[in-house]
């Protein structure tokens, strides 16, 4: 949009007007704590074919974003935020395509808000690509991350969540606006479909949309076709409702499965529930045969003699007991390549065994 950017290069100028008039008073520590630096909006969509580095900035980007095939877009201790407008034709995403990576070292992808009619929706398409992120990266926006062709979304230490509620009340709705704040102040729906894979290692999914007061049914993360999902101690806004009305659907976050999709939960948590036990509705839900999911909690054992002196290097082994097909028989997993007798390799490099120590 003409002049969106030269309006972002004023403020900036400003805000660096007000360092300056701060280092001359002498206030140093002030300027040290501020942290990351705006720089001024990239106009023009951002393609990366080779290796592109957003390092300790703000970088307000007014267009497109691709990560191309051998692109790499790396967000070191910076974010990256992505204008939008309220006219279809300036709305824009991010789109890391196959061979493709978009890798966050506590990073941050956003959609920039501090604007006339700022949309604040944004979709992070990962088709066929590769996203990494961690070192307490953030995935801020609503709107939505779509995993297609077989993609690999990774995240660890990183948080997925909506905007600040006090900048959706502040740039977001007004009276003039045609966006509710029950519409914008929510994370995004996750999608996977096409052998895609997402991984959760101690990372949060926080805030799925749900829309009380905007009378619609809420979003979910949606698992189709052959796509996995493996979340290791990780939380995952999904929750058990109450579910005793249609209008509980507006509130209630689900993870949906179908086709061939595969769910692996290892010692996660979900939205605490604090309804009547009778209006509980499922939290995970396998919408056609052959789709599953599998969710293990932690055992933390200790083992002693008669006389409760610690075993050291004990080994534990777990049967199955009661009224069931499995009873008498040593526990087992499910994995993404079959029965095993172990966790998967993620999970036991993540405890930091191997199939012989665990």
């Amino acid at each position: 949009m003409l002049g969106k950017a030269d309006m972002l290069l004023a403020n900036r100028t400003l805000s660096a007007l007000i360092v300056v008039c701060l280092l001359v008073s002498g206030f140093v520590g002030l300027i040290l704590s501020l942290g990351v630096q705006p720089a001024r909006a990239a106009s023009g969509n951002l393609v990366v074919t080779g290796t592109y580095t957003i390092e300790n900035i703000v970088q307000p980007v007014d267009g497109n974003v691709y990560v191309g095939a051998g692109g790499n877009l790396i967000v070191r201790n910076a974010t990256l935020s992505v204008i939008s407008n309220g006219d279809p034709a300036e709305r824009h995403s991010i789109t890391v395509n196959a061979s493709g990576t978009l890798t966050l070292d506590h990073g941050t992808i956003t959609s920039y808000l501090d604007q006339i009619d700022p949309w604040p929706f944004l979709t992070l398409n990962v088709n066929g690509g590769t996203v990494v992120a961690s070192g307490a990266s953030m995935l801020q926006f609503p709107g939505s991350i779509v995993l297609t062709a077989g993609s690999s979304v990774t995240l660890s230490d990183t948080t997925v969540t909506g905007l600040p509620s006090s900048l959706v009340s502040e740039f977001v709705v007004g009276a003039s606006s045609s966006l509710t704040f029950d519409e914008a102040d929510d994370g995004p729906s996750i999608s996977a479909t096409d052998l895609s894979w997402l991984r959760l290692y101690d990372s949060s999914i926080l805030k799925l949309p749900e829309y009380a007061t905007a009378s619609m049914p809420a979003s979910n993360i949606t698992l189709s076709g052959d796509a996995n999902m493996l979340a290791i101690n990780s939380y995952i806004s999904v929750d058990f409702g109450p579910v005793v009305n249609p209008t509980d659907w507006y509130t209630h976050n689900v993870l949906v499965l179908s086709g061939l999709a595969r769910a692996y939960l290892y010692g996660c948590s979900f939205e605490t529930y604090t309804g009547a036990n009778a209006d509980r509705g499922p939290a995970v839900v396998s919408s056609v045969t052959g789709s599953a999911a599998y969710i293990y909690r932690w055992l933390n054992a200790s083992v002693g003699d008669e006389y409760g002196v610690p075993i050291v290097d004990a080994t534990v082994s777990a049967t199955f007991t009661g009224s069931t097909e499995f009873e008498g028989m040593t526990a087992f997993y499910y994995t993404y390549s079959g029965v095993s007798t172990t966790p998967p390799t993620e999970v036991l490099n993540y405890l930091g065994e191997t199939a012989l120590t665990y």
